[in-house]
């Protein structure tokens, strides 16, 4: 065999192996990998293993407009999980949610015409914009601009996403309410909410619109003295008050129309000062402790650190009449 033949034949055998590279077992050896995980927690590790379980990972190309989407959903996804995207050379925008599931609705996409800045995700809601169920935890990430994928697609360009958690757990325990049947009292008597502009997001995560939700709780009558606990799911709090969340508690007739506004206050201050400076965004769960005089018409809130009796403190009002 002469040194031409067996050149030939070395340089086919190397184009073979180079084209089998990209659907071989071992994906990690090709294209591009999006590592995911979920340390913007306030403990700042990664708890994405425990709390995430599905992925859907929206493509967008360097002009807005839908390329791909990839879809993981298991009962539980490992702590280092990851996506192996088939893309060419380009500019690309990356928007990922985490547990979306039904209390979500999201448009449906289309390649090559659906854009970036019409994407939009809205928390399910009925005709009068309230929610009446806990909505399932939600999570959202985003990579804009950030990478140039330029890399010979035989290699790995690896790409991280780090999640954010998207929902609110806050429960109110409120005491002091002189309930006398507490088998009727969480259904008639007394009624907890929150109402706050925050159900809308474009993909980059920020809230939209103006529409006013008004979340209803799961409730419960514990304890000897019958507190009711009024447990929340809500959806992001800025720090910068622009979803003008309210707390009210009302005190019901009997047929369960509201009789009297007994609490109505602005909600982030509140969290603010829970937070004790830690960042807002991070934190997905408050406990409020309400305290009401039905002798004085007064109610309460207990802050740790908060100087009741001076009503001084980052809150701003501590308590109020009705």
């Amino acid at each position: 065999m002469n040194l031409i033949k067996i050149w030939s034949i070395f340089c086919l055998t190397s184009l073979g192996l180079l084209t089998q590279g990209c659907v071989a077992d071992d994906l990690s050896v090709c294209g591009v990998s999006m590592h995911f995980k979920y340390t913007r927690n306030i403990d700042g590790v990664d708890k994405f293993a425990s709390s995430i379980n599905t992925i859907n990972l929206y493509v967008f190309n360097e002009e807005g407009i839908f390329v791909e989407e990839y879809t993981e959903a298991k009962d539980s996804l490992p702590q280092d999980f990851t996506v192996f995207l088939n893309l060419t050379p380009g500019v690309y925008d990356f928007v990922a949610w985490g547990n979306l599931g039904d209390d979500y609705e999201c448009p449906t996409f289309e390649k090559g015409v659906t854009r970036l800045s019409d994407a939009q995700l809205s928390l399910k809601r009925n005709a009068e914009n309230t929610v009446s169920t806990l909505p399932g935890t939600l999570f959202h990430g985003g990579i804009f601009r950030k990478e140039i994928l330029s890399l010979d697609l035989q290699m790995n360009q690896p790409l991280e996403m780090n999640m954010i958690k998207d929902t609110k757990e806050i429960k109110i325990i409120s005491s002091g309410l002189a309930i006398d049947d507490p088998t009727k009292a969480a259904e008639f008597e007394y009624g907890c909410s929150i109402t706050s502009r925050n159900g809308d997001y474009r993909f980059d995560n920020s809230i939209t619109g103006d529409t006013r939700l008004q979340y209803i709780p799961r409730e419960t009558i514990e304890g000897d003295d019958n507190q009711l606990v009024s447990d929340f799911v809500i959806m992001r709090e800025p720090s910068d008050r622009s979803t003008a969340s309210r707390l009210i508690v009302n005190r019901n007739s009997p047929s369960g129309e509201s009789e009297e506004e007994l609490v109505n206050v602005d909600l982030v201050p509140i969290l603010l000062a829970l937070a004790q400076e830690r960042d807002l965004e991070l934190m997905d769960n408050f406990e409020i402790e309400l305290f009401f005089d039905f002798t004085h018409s007064t109610f309460s809130i207990n802050i740790p650190g908060w100087d009741s009796e001076s009503n001084t403190g980052s809150l701003g009002v501590v308590g109020g009449r009705w």
